[in-house]
């Protein structure tokens, strides 16, 4: 799937990149391409407008038509190159010049700067006289040509158009050859650039898979312990509810426990798909604070610990009640579980300027550096034995909901571990 999807951001890349860049190269083509139309035009309207100067040989035109090239008289697909125009850098191209006076079985050449042979000459006026147009193109001589008639003599100008052509031609060519080029180079970066933008996709995929791994093994052990709780009750029928009290407090046990991981599961999906709102209010957050610490009190002195509640009164926030309570509770009861017995708990909360700061601290061996960035990792234990029937085992969700939480408040979380100062999690609101 992860291959399909960088292949398609390839693709997309080189589709956009070749679009705009045919795009581009059009557009040069096409100015390239009225440049030199407007040149070899304004050198035939120049042309014709000079008066004739030049004193040139006579010829027969009734001669000249029988004297055709090859396939000269062959009118069909002449048309073909009036659309062959070129481009280069100088503002007239070289022009010939020819006059024919009405009546006369003669045509006169005024000017010859193209250096056409006479037989070039007699084939290029005998086109122009069959065709009987005002304007056109001779193809095979790469010639355009444009008439005007004035005081009876019918001028023809004709003018060079093998070098605009070679123009255009060398414009589409380096165009098209920049066109390759740049796509090869957005290919290769588009290929280095799409494994860097799947990498949170590669990552989000993986912790799914993973998620649902986990979701699976939690589910799978309170059920399997339920199933052959069930199974020692139905293979004592007759005894007592009293005499199987064992197996269906243990079943009491494992179903409150896999609804309180479905409850934590579910809690995450719609957290994830934003399906479930906060709703917010004015909440005093000092409050919260004050009755959850009363309520790990017994939690504290059952297992030999010291729980301080330093909390800055009258600090309130907007927020959802309810997830605010469990974001301290989760914190607290994370606390009492991995604290060693005479340790000490802190919960602070205070203002500190336009922030507001609660931090829950314990004591007890740090946690490894290399586990500090995965504590908010769903199903994630530093201590892999630590399973969920032990004492102090739990699913390794409370902390991405936690993490969950915070972040739907507008908030970030934070945790640091040292021998020293033991280990401390930090909550930020702004508010």
């Amino acid at each position: 799937m992860l291959k399909k999807l960088r292949r398609k951001i390839v693709l997309i890349n080189m589709i956009l990149v070749g679009i705009v860049l045919l795009a581009l190269f059009s557009v040069v083509c096409i100015n390239t391409y009225h440049q030199q139309y407007d040149r070899v035009e304004g050198s035939l309207s120049e042309a014709l407008r000079k008066p004739a100067f030049d004193a040139g040989s006579l010829f027969d035109p009734g001669q000249i038509l029988n004297k055709l090239l090859p396939g000269q008289g062959d009118t069909s697909g002449e048309e073909s190159g009036d659309d062959e125009y070129g481009s280069g850098e100088k503002r007239f191209v070289t022009t010939s010049v020819v006059s024919i006076y009405s009546g006369s079985a003669t045509y006169t050449v005024s000017s010859n700067s193209l250096n056409l042979s006479s037989a070039q000459l007699d084939a290029a006026v005998a086109y122009v006289l069959a065709k009987n147009k005002q304007e056109g193109n001779i193809s095979k001589q790469e010639l355009r040509y444009r008439t005007s008639t004035e005081d009876d003599v019918l001028k023809i100008a004709f003018a060079d158009t093998s070098e605009a052509r070679e123009a255009v031609k060398k414009t589409i060519f380096i165009s098209g050859f920049l066109t390759v080029c740049g796509l090869v180079i957005v290919f290769f970066i588009s290929l280095l650039l799409s494994g860097l933008a799947i990498r949170p996709v590669k990552r989000s995929w993986r912790q799914q898979h993973q998620f649902v791994a986990d979701a699976s093994h939690e589910l799978k052990t309170p059920l399997t312990v339920i199933l052959a709780n069930n199974n020692i009750i139905m293979s004592h029928k007759d005894d007592t509810v009293e005499s199987q009290e064992k197996w269906l407090n243990s079943t009491k046990e494992e179903a409150e426990h896999m609804s309180k991981l479905v409850g934590d599961l579910l809690f995450l999906a719609k957290s994830d798909g934003e399906q479930s709102p906060v709703v917010f209010s004015e909440v005093d957050l000092s409050d919260i604070c004050e009755n959850v610490s009363l309520q790990f009190d017994p939690v504290a002195f059952e297992k030999g610990l010291n729980l301080t509640c330093d909390v800055q009164p009258g600090i309130t926030m907007q927020g959802d009640g309810t997830q605010l309570n469990q974001l301290v509770r989760i914190f607290l009861d994370n606390a009492c579980k991995y604290t060693p017995e005479g340790g000490d708990i802190t919960l602070r909360l205070a203002k500190n300027g336009p922030q507001t700061i609660m931090s829950v601290t314990n004591t007890g061996d740090p946690i490894p550096k290399e586990s500090l960035e995965h504590l908010f990792e769903r199903f994630y234990r530093v201590d892999e034995a630590r399973t969920r029937t032990s004492s102090e085992g739990g699913y390794g969700l409370g902390l991405a909901i936690a993490k969950t939480i915070t972040e739907r408040h507008g908030g970030t979380v934070s945790v640091e571990s040292t021998a020293e100062k033991g280990t401390v999690f930090t909550v930020t609101f702004k508010v």
